[in-house]
């Protein structure tokens, strides 16, 4: 680390502690078939640990300040691909394709600023991750495994692709530059067939979007506000999906979600 000073802006905080390293490493189930897509190496503690159990680790890195470090130390791994491009940007249905990639885990110590942007986008895939593993600010990580009543626009976007759960709470001290906020990790299974077809998310994600916009309100008139839709034809959808008309976004899953979709749909 002395050096390499870490930036800020890129919300880069090295995780360094043994015993979490060894957990993800454990969490992740790899074996030797295994291809893992990390995001934001940094100076390659988990990437060496992920490679020592898995077939290849391919490694997204936008510091370009990093790379001839990453490059020095595994130049003759063959296990290990370092990219030097912004994983927020790159199309990832193209590059998993033109990698030959068919099945992939997605397990990173992902930088604060773009933790959310990047797992939406991974999730966003036609080809998801067959498990992700992911260390997020503790604030962020907590949405994402909500249940109701504290549901939140994230969860219910995470949950709608897999199953959810905290692992672990990891302190600032596991990290260099230690950041002003707990972590946690993060694991999501996904579910074994997709509940919503990929070409609905985005009107599906209209729906989510409108209801969490006043979140404080009830749900109901919220909705009908939006889409103009008379609060009595609402009514009976939500009958239909076993929603309480009085209840709040946070308070509905993601199967009432997709069931008032599903009633919903042509008047979106």
């Amino acid at each position: 680390m002395d050096r390499f000073h870490a930036k800020k802006s890129l919300g880069q905080n090295f995780l360094i502690d043994n015993n979490i390293l060894s957990i993800i490493a454990h969490e992740s189930e790899l074996n030797d078939t295994d291809v893992v897509v990390e995001v934001g190496p940094g100076q390659g503690a988990l990437t060496q640990v992920l490679a020592e159990k898995a077939k290849q680790v391919i490694a997204f890195e936008i510091d370009g300040r990093l790379i001839p470090i990453l490059e020095e130390k595994f130049g003759q791994n063959e296990k290990i691909t370092i990219i030097h491009q912004d994983a927020v940007s790159v199309d990832l249905d193209a590059f998993l394709k033109s990698s030959g990639i068919t099945t992939y885990k997605f397990v990173a110590n992902l930088p604060y600023s773009v933790g959310t942007t990047v797992l939406q986008r991974f999730l966003r895939t036609s080809n998801h991750p067959q498990l992700s593993l992911l260390m997020l600010q503790r604030e962020v990580g907590e949405k994402i495994v909500a249940q109701a009543p504290e549901m939140s626009y994230l969860a219910t976007f995470v949950q709608l692709f897999g199953k959810a759960e905290l692992v672990k709470r990891v302190s600032r001290n596991c990290f260099n530059p230690k950041p002003k906020v707990e972590s946690v990790l993060i694991k999501i299974i996904p579910h074994k067939k997709p509940l919503l077809p990929l070409e609905k998310l985005e009107l599906f994600l209209t729906l989510v979007k409108a209801g969490f916009s006043r979140k404080r309100k009830m749900l109901l008139p919220v909705l009908a506000s939006v889409f103009k839709i008379s609060q009595g034809d609402l009514a009976q959808a939500f009958a239909e999906a076993a929603i309480n008309p009085q209840s709040r976004p946070q308070e509905i899953v993601v199967g009432q979600w997709l069931t008032l979709f599903s009633l919903l749909e042509n008047q979106l």
